[in-house]
Protein backbone atom coordinates (compact mmCIF):
# COMPACT_ATOMS: atom_id res chain seq x y z
CA UNK A 1 0.00 0.00 0.00
CA UNK A 2 1.61 3.31 -1.18
CA UNK A 3 0.89 6.40 0.57
CA UNK A 4 1.11 10.17 -0.45
CA UNK A 5 1.14 13.16 1.85
CA UNK A 6 1.05 16.74 0.49
CA UNK A 7 2.56 19.55 2.59
CA UNK A 8 1.53 23.08 3.05
CA UNK A 9 3.86 25.79 4.04
CA UNK A 10 2.88 28.20 7.47
CA UNK A 11 0.29 25.87 8.45
CA UNK A 12 0.35 24.50 12.42
CA UNK A 13 -3.06 22.84 12.62
CA UNK A 14 -3.88 19.31 11.27
CA UNK A 15 -5.68 20.79 7.93
CA UNK A 16 -3.05 18.90 6.30
CA UNK A 17 -4.32 15.37 7.21
CA UNK A 18 -7.14 15.69 4.69
CA UNK A 19 -4.88 15.80 2.03
CA UNK A 20 -3.86 12.05 3.00
CA UNK A 21 -4.16 9.85 -0.21
CA UNK A 22 -3.92 6.11 0.22
CA UNK A 23 -3.51 4.36 -3.10
CA UNK A 24 -3.25 0.84 -3.43
CA UNK A 25 -0.97 -0.67 -6.16
CA UNK A 26 -1.37 -5.03 -5.21
CA UNK A 27 -4.69 -5.48 -3.72
CA UNK A 28 -4.60 -8.28 -0.67
CA UNK A 29 -7.11 -11.10 -1.83
CA UNK A 30 -10.48 -10.88 -0.23
CA UNK A 31 -10.75 -14.09 1.75
CA UNK A 32 -14.54 -14.35 0.96
CA UNK A 33 -14.22 -14.08 -2.43
CA UNK A 34 -12.07 -17.15 -4.10
CA UNK A 35 -12.54 -20.12 -6.19
CA UNK A 36 -10.49 -23.61 -5.60
CA UNK A 37 -9.14 -24.25 -8.94
CA UNK A 38 -7.07 -27.53 -7.78
CA UNK A 39 -6.02 -29.57 -4.45
CA UNK A 40 -4.14 -32.59 -4.01
CA UNK A 41 -3.67 -34.40 -0.72
CA UNK A 42 -0.40 -35.92 -0.37
CA UNK A 43 -0.21 -37.73 3.04
CA UNK A 44 -1.71 -35.04 5.54
CA UNK A 45 -0.77 -32.37 3.29
CA UNK A 46 -3.24 -31.07 1.05
CA UNK A 47 -2.10 -28.66 -1.66
CA UNK A 48 -4.58 -25.85 -3.45
CA UNK A 49 -4.53 -23.46 -5.96
CA UNK A 50 -7.32 -20.76 -5.00
CA UNK A 51 -7.82 -17.93 -7.28
CA UNK A 52 -8.59 -14.39 -5.12
CA UNK A 53 -10.63 -12.45 -8.35
CA UNK A 54 -9.28 -9.23 -6.55
CA UNK A 55 -5.84 -9.65 -6.26
CA UNK A 56 -3.82 -9.26 -8.67
CA UNK A 57 -0.28 -10.76 -8.72
CA UNK A 58 0.14 -13.86 -10.41
CA UNK A 59 -3.28 -13.21 -11.81
CA UNK A 60 -4.67 -13.77 -8.16
CA UNK A 61 -3.77 -17.18 -7.90
CA UNK A 62 -2.24 -18.39 -4.88
CA UNK A 63 -0.79 -22.04 -3.83
CA UNK A 64 -1.18 -23.16 -0.35
CA UNK A 65 -0.58 -25.97 1.63
CA UNK A 66 -2.75 -26.96 4.71
CA UNK A 67 -2.11 -29.82 7.46
CA UNK A 68 -4.93 -32.08 8.72
CA UNK A 69 -7.50 -30.78 6.36
CA UNK A 70 -9.04 -32.31 3.83
CA UNK A 71 -10.44 -31.78 0.95
CA UNK A 72 -13.77 -31.89 1.91
CA UNK A 73 -13.87 -29.50 4.66
CA UNK A 74 -11.46 -26.87 2.29
CA UNK A 75 -14.50 -27.18 -0.41
CA UNK A 76 -17.08 -26.36 2.99
CA UNK A 77 -15.63 -22.61 3.80
CA UNK A 78 -16.82 -19.96 3.37
CA UNK A 79 -13.60 -17.56 4.24
CA UNK A 80 -9.96 -18.52 3.10
CA UNK A 81 -7.62 -16.34 3.89
CA UNK A 82 -4.51 -17.20 2.17
CA UNK A 83 -2.46 -15.09 4.90
CA UNK A 84 -0.41 -17.04 7.82
CA UNK A 85 -2.76 -16.12 10.80
CA UNK A 86 -3.56 -18.32 13.96
CA UNK A 87 -6.97 -19.58 13.33
CA UNK A 88 -7.49 -23.23 12.25
CA UNK A 89 -7.46 -22.96 8.60
CA UNK A 90 -4.65 -21.18 7.89
CA UNK A 91 -1.88 -21.95 5.54
CA UNK A 92 1.19 -23.89 6.71
CA UNK A 93 3.25 -22.58 3.65
CA UNK A 94 2.47 -20.57 0.41
CA UNK A 95 4.00 -20.74 -3.10
CA UNK A 96 3.73 -18.59 -6.22
CA UNK A 97 0.37 -19.13 -7.90
CA UNK A 98 2.38 -20.72 -10.70
CA UNK A 99 3.55 -24.28 -12.12
CA UNK A 100 6.46 -23.80 -10.52
CA UNK A 101 4.97 -23.14 -7.00
CA UNK A 102 2.90 -26.29 -7.67
CA UNK A 103 5.67 -28.63 -8.35
CA UNK A 104 7.82 -26.98 -5.10
CA UNK A 105 4.83 -27.09 -2.76
CA UNK A 106 4.81 -31.11 -3.87
CA UNK A 107 8.15 -31.41 -3.12
CA UNK A 108 7.47 -29.56 0.08
CA UNK A 109 4.84 -31.91 1.13
CA UNK A 110 7.22 -35.05 0.14
CA UNK A 111 9.79 -33.65 2.34
CA UNK A 112 7.45 -33.10 4.91
CA UNK A 113 6.70 -36.28 5.52
CA UNK A 114 9.91 -37.72 4.83
CA UNK A 115 10.96 -36.03 8.34
CA UNK A 116 7.69 -36.56 9.91
CA UNK A 117 8.52 -40.36 9.71
CA UNK A 118 12.42 -40.09 10.49
CA UNK A 119 10.51 -38.47 13.92
CA UNK A 120 8.28 -40.71 14.44
CA UNK A 121 10.72 -43.70 14.21
CA UNK A 122 13.20 -41.90 16.77
CA UNK A 123 10.91 -41.49 19.50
Amino acid sequence: MGCIKHFSCGSNNNDNLNDLILTNTSPNPNPYRFKILRSKLIGKYLITKVNYPDCNTFEGNKIMIYENINIEELYKLKVLDPHFIDNNHSPIARFKGNKEGWNLAEKFCIACLMFDTKEEKNK
